[in-house]
């Protein structure tokens, strides 16, 4: 008989220590010094009579899979105990019990679906997570249905699409909790889009078993959004960047050719736009940060000290007006901004959860200039801070009143027809993610 109670009086589960010394590795046994931290267990479960299958994460910078190890006990009663013990001191990590998912099958190449059918739902259900599911039928449905459910009995929202849907979500919640700076129930991505870029910035990586493995072991931080008022009504939220000008132009054609393979509609998009697009005049307003340098050369990583200490600061900020006669761009980033487009990101020194976003605004500028800001951008270590042409400032909010009467302003890809006067505030730390962030 183990003696399991003094073992699991450790804060790891030590093989050796239990006499549990045999994995399964292929189709043999093979005798391992495996010690697995607790914390990184997922469940324990019979096998057969004498043996215990423990499922747990394996972890490695920006990317973690998971592994079963098989145990053998020295008889049935043996793994009853084995796994009533590691099942018990697993109830002591809050861990979420019941989630909802919203698939939205047609995101990316449409293998949302079959990605949940065939590999998230295995996981969930031998994980012994319960979970409620909504197809999306078409557009703006989830974010509908978010603007006007509760989630109470939900210890998380988990999305299955792109950039898109995750718009949906987070814009439905600031919707219904307008009155809020702060979203009450944790979100979950698994990348099923074309960019996928949140994902990428809160995982590391586009892994949706390793997304799933964040959100099973509740591995949560905080980060920012941006809310997006017309006329003192929310009208959506950003987690990645809110623009008008070039960049929602391009959008809005890039959905019109949308039938193009792959990423070649984007890039069509940008270059047809580039020759194409008139600039517009505007008014901005905006609250800017002092002492909070936007080119500070420190990137955010886990664990980001720079969001950890602007928590903890209260940094005086100074109020700037300027009319602008030509617009190109401007486009307000609530991170970096890194994803296959940007490798080195759109504002390569933003933050996660700082309470603040990066205004890039364009003015008047030449094709060529925009052409070398787009180029500059697309290098793996390209860095846009350094161009004359481009006036980035470290913001709060900012008021945008445009001199058409009716606007188009992209929202993390999302288009959305505004009236008059846009008002757009970086909400610090008001929404909860299942992630880290990206490690160094």
């Amino acid at each position: 008989m183990l003696h399991t109670a003094n073992a699991y009086q450790l804060s790891s589960v030590t093989l050796r220590s239990l006499n549990l010394d045999y994995s399964l590795k292929g189709n043999r046994f093979k005798r391992s010094p495996l010690k697995i931290p607790l914390c990184d267990v997922i469940i324990a479960k019979r096998f057969l009579k004498n043996f215990v299958k423990v499922l747990y994460v394996k972890k490695s910078r920006n990317n973690w899979k998971y592994e079963e190890l098989l145990i053998r006990t020295l008889d049935e009663y043996d793994s009853d105990v084995t796994v009533s013990s590691i099942n018990e001191m697993l109830r002591n990590f809050s861990r979420p019990q019941n989630l909802y998912i919203i698939i939205n099958p047609k995101s990316g190449k449409g293998n949302s679906k079959k990605l949940f059918e065939q590999n998230i739902k295995k996981l969930l259900d031998e994980s012994n997570v319960a979970y409620d599911v909504l197809f999306t039928e078409y557009g703006n449905h989830a974010k509908e249905f978010c603007s006007r459910t509760t989630f109470t009995k939900y210890h998380g929202i988990i999305v299955i699409g792109g950039d898109g849907t995750v718009n949906e979500v987070v814009s439905g919640l600031l919707i219904q909790h307008s009155t809020l700076k702060k979203v009450d129930i944790p979100l979950g991505i698994i990348p099923a889009g074309r960019t996928n870029v949140f994902s990428y910035i809160i995982q590391g990586n586009l892994n949706p078993i390793s997304s799933l493995l964040h959100i099973i072991l509740n591995d949560k931080r905080q980060v920012d959004v941006a809310r997006v008022s017309d006329e003192d009504e929310v009208i959506g939220g950003a987690t990645n960047i809110v623009a008008y000008g070039y960049l929602s132009d391009s959008i809005k054609f890039s959905n019109q050719i949308s039938f193009l393979p792959g990423s070649l509609a984007y890039i069509m998009s940008f270059m047809v736009k580039l020759l194409s697009f008139n600039k517009c005049p505007i008014s901005i307003e905006y609250e800017t940060y002092n002492n909070n340098p936007v080119n500070s050369g420190t990137k955010c990583r886990f664990p980001c000290q720079h969001c950890n200490e602007f928590q903890q600061n209260d940094y005086s900020l100074s109020r700037v007006h300027d009319d602008i006669p030509k617009l190109f761009s401007v486009q307000i980033m609530t991170h970096s901004g890194e994803c296959k487009y940007a490798p080195n990101g759109v504002s390569p020194f933003a933050h996660l959860s700082d309470g603040c976003g990066d205004m890039l605004l364009m003015k008047d500028l030449s094709r060529s200039e925009a052409s070398t800001i787009l180029n500059e951008s697309s290098k793996s270590k390209g860095n846009i801070l350094q161009l004359k042409p481009l006036n980035i400032s470290r913001i709060k909010s900012a008021k945008f009143t445009m001199k058409e009467s009716r606007s188009m302003w992209m929202v993390d890809g999302e288009l959305i027809q505004t009236n008059g006067e846009v008002f757009v505030e970086i909400l610090g730390s008001a929404l909860t993610v299942f992630g880290r962030g990206m490690e160094n």
